[in-house]
């Protein structure tokens, strides 16, 4: 499936960001400046697989990733 399809895995995707967008615990890290900027309340989530399917839930917008950088 490509990005806009609806199949199972989109369903799955949106089922876990209905879940977790309304959750406001924790605070913004504002001892990074660029994560200062982020406006918690906007959440996405996106899923490439490796055969180049796109999937897609929620507010996408651009971000910087900082330490969820570092496994990679």
């Amino acid at each position: 499936m490509r990005e806009g399809d609806h199949g199972p895995v989109d369903g799955l995707l949106d089922d876990v960001w209905q879940t977790v967008r309304t959750i406001d615990s924790g605070q913004v890290a504002d001892y990074i400046p660029e994560l200062a900027k982020a406006d918690p309340a906007t959440c996405g989530l996106s899923l490439a697989t490796l055969d180049g399917a796109v999937y897609t839930a929620g507010t996408l917008a651009p971000f910087t990733i900082q330490s969820v950088s570092k496994p990679y």
